[in-house]
C-alpha cells in the first residue's frame, strides 16, 4: 500500500461552499450539495446534521441551528439552556445567538427561545423579513426596511435609527 495518509480514511471530497457562519467557538457552513460542514473546538461540529437539504446555517456560542430547504428548522449542540429546542413549523431564516435562537416563520412572525438574561427571547410582535443576532442582542427589518432591536440595551445598541435599512447582519 502507498498510502501515506497515516490512516484509512479517505480525503474529503472538495465541495464549494454556498454560506458560511462563525460562532464563538466554531464555524459552521453549507455546501453546494446543501449538507453541512462544521469546524472549531468541536461543540457543533460532532453533531451537525450528516443529510443533505439545508439552505442556512446560524452558529452561536456552542450551538448551531440550521433551515431546510423545505422551511423546517434543526438545532445541535449545547443544550444547557434549551437554544437547541426549535420550535415546530415552517421558517424562512433562523439565527443563533449566545445562548438563544430565534427564527421567522413564513407569515413573519419572530419566534425565540433558550435563555434569556436580558429579554432576548421575547421578540416583538408584527412581521419581519431579516433577522440578525449578536450575543444577547436582536435587531430584525420590517418589510419596510426599518429595524427593531430588542435584548440586552447597555450601550444603545437596541435603539436604532429611524432610517431605512437595506439589511442587517
Amino acid at each position: 500500500d502507498d498510502d501515506d495518509s497515516g490512516g484509512d480514511t479517505a480525503p474529503e471530497p472538495w465541495v464549494p461552499y454556498t454560506q458560511v457562519d462563525l460562532g464563538f467557538y466554531d464555524t459552521c457552513a453549507v455546501r453546494q450539495d446543501s449538507t453541512i460542514r462544521c469546524w472549531g473546538d468541536g461543540s457543533t461540529d460532532s453533531e451537525a446534521p450528516t443529510s443533505s437539504g439545508w439552505a442556512s446555517v446560524s452558529v452561536g456560542e456552542r450551538h448551531a441551528c440550521a433551515l431546510t430547504t423545505g422551511g423546517t428548522i434543526a438545532c445541535w449542540g449545547s443544550d444547557i439552556y434549551d437554544p437547541t429546542e426549535a420550535p415546530a413549523g415552517t421558517f424562512q431564516a433562523v439565527e443563533a445567538g449566545s445562548d438563544h435562537s430565534c427564527a421567522i416563520d413564513t407569515s413573519g412572525e419572530i419566534s425565540c427561545w433558550g435563555r434569556s438574561t436580558s429579554w432576548q427571547t421575547t421578540a416583538p410582535d408584527g412581521r419581519y423579513e431579516k433577522l440578525a443576532m449578536s450575543g444577547h442582542t436582536n435587531c430584525a427589518l420590517d418589510a419596510s426596511d426599518i429595524a427593531t432591536c430588542w435584548g440586552f440595551n447597555g450601550a444603545g445598541q437596541t435603539d436604532p435609527p429611524g432610517d431605512e435599512f437595506m439589511t442587517i447582519s
